[in-house]
């Protein structure tokens, strides 16, 4: 009998101090954009530098926010990025422009070497929507993008880029697939608008 009493006190114990969490996916931005080359781009002798995006401090974070509703802002519990959006997206830039090969170099805001440009780019807007009392869902991305003259400090020519798309499924996951999608459009359409200024 003492024998079963300390066996049920002893699970009692060890149950009592185990704290039950729940498991926390984490997603990244992964950008598969088809680009063409510009080998022979008239931007093809000057070098750029992609400076950090610049966002709202909750962009600059890993966790992973919806609005719910007209002002309900919140988050998902178990779901959140690998990296912040604004850092993945930066990474992103660089990436599309050096596959494009439209420039003599593309730098990070990392490099020492002095670049004849500077790409700004501002995210104003990276989240999932709920509407119509969270039975449909869809994502938004604004990009603001700035070209700047390194040595005169000047602003050559500026553009927003807007994308909208709709979700597959009302969760963190439809929300994530979405996002990259229309991060890819406005990648893209990035890309073009800046081979449109090197004409």
């Amino acid at each position: 009998m003492k024998k079963i009493i300390f066996l049920l006190l002893s699970i009692l114990l060890f149950t009592s101090c185990t704290k039950v969490q729940p498991y926390v996916k984490s997603y990244r931005i992964e950008t598969l954009v088809n680009i063409d080359t510009y080998v022979k781009s008239q931007c093809g002798q000057e070098s750029i530098r992609v400076a950090n995006v610049l966002s709202e401090n909750s962009l600059m974070l890993e966790k992973m926010h919806y609005v719910s509703g007209q002002y309900n802002v919140a988050s998902f519990t178990e779901s959140k990025w690998s990296e912040a959006p604004n850092k993945a997206i930066t990474a992103a830039i660089v990436k599309v422009l050096e596959d494009a090969n439209l420039y003599k170099h593309v730098e990070n805001t990392r490099s020492f070497v002095r670049s004849d440009l500077i790409l700004e780019n501002h995210l104003e807007d990276f989240m999932q929507y709920f509407i119509k009392n969270d039975t449909e869902s869809y994502v938004r991305v604004v990009i603001s993008a700035t070209l700047v003259d390194r040595k005169t400090k000047k602003s050559l020519v500026s553009r927003k880029f807007i994308q909208r798309e709709a979700t597959k499924s009302r969760d963190a996951y439809g929300g994530v697939v979405a996002l990259n999608k229309a991060l890819e459009h406005i990648l893209k359409e990035e890309l073009v608008w800046l081979e449109e200024q090197c004409q």
